[in-house]
């Protein structure tokens, strides 16, 4: 993943997305949560999970440290299931400035 860049993320469910009450996916860098999407910025479609990153977003990464991203859904009968955790480095960029 580049610094600067938008970035979408796919995670494809092993179960139906129906018995799912919420999802959060967790971008870690250093062992501190550097970004948390749930709720709307999380899209849903059939057992496909969706989430998008700003430019924004991705500057919030340091290129010096490797990224961990893990998906944590919320089920409707109360239960809890973490996915494993994803390692990924991140690319610099010369130019620090959100373009528009």
């Amino acid at each position: 993943m580049g610094r600067g860049t938008t970035k979408t993320h796919t995670f494809e469910l092993p179960f139906d997305a129906k018995a799912i009450k919420k999802t959060r996916v967790l971008y870690s860098q250093d062992g501190d949560i550097v970004i948390k999407k749930d709720g709307d910025e999380v899209q849903i479609d059939g057992n496909v999970v969706t989430v998008k990153l700003s430019q924004e977003d991705t500057f919030a990464f340091s290129s010096k440290v490797s990224i961990e991203i893990q998906l944590r859904v919320l089920f409707n009968n109360g239960d809890v299931k973490n996915s494993d955790i994803i390692k990924t480095s991140v690319a610099r960029c010369l130019d620090n400035e959100v373009i528009t």
